[in-house]
């Protein structure tokens, strides 16, 4: 289970994708009819709003982040996924706002590999007709390695 204060704050969040020359706020809980334009645009089932930075919530210098963004852009170019940029912060910016991606896909699990393996604790679903959701990382499950050979 996720500390309380860790899941309110990712819920009170501002989420921001820039869209048509515009900066457009993505808000938990309400549905949001430019997204499910998008998403008709783009032909997707699902869009999700995520960050490479800072996993696990611990901060990382600027240039440890920019090496995520790089290997995070490489990762969905390589899956042929379409993308908008944006950020994420607190309501009032006090937080160092978090380069992020809104990425279109048809393939939950492309996203949830990704989540997972850039240590995402929390991203952001929307699908169309349906108000955005706040999905939380509640378990890793790892196998067992073999003991070396001596």
């Amino acid at each position: 289970m996720h500390d309380k204060n860790l899941i309110n704050a990712y819920l009170a969040a501002k989420y921001v994708v820039a869209y048509q020359d515009a900066s457009h706020r993505i808000q938990v809980g309400e549905h949001d009819l430019v997204i499910d334009n998008m998403l008709r645009e783009k032909n997707a089932r699902v869009a999700y709003f995520i960050t490479p930075e800072n996993p696990f919530s611990q901060n990382l210098t600027h240039e440890e982040n920019e090496l995520r963004h790089e290997r995070f852009i490489s990762a969905l170019r390589q899956e042929n996924l379409s993308y908008l940029e944006g950020y994420g912060t607190d309501e009032a910016e006090t937080w160092e706002q978090e380069k992020s991606y809104l990425i279109f896909c048809n393939d939950d699990n492309d996203i949830h590999k990704l989540a997972v393996n850039f240590g995402q604790l929390g991203i952001l679903r929307i699908e169309r007709n349906t108000p955005v959701t706040l999905l939380v990382l509640s378990t890793i499950k790892y196998s067992p390695i073999p003991k070396i050979m001596s």
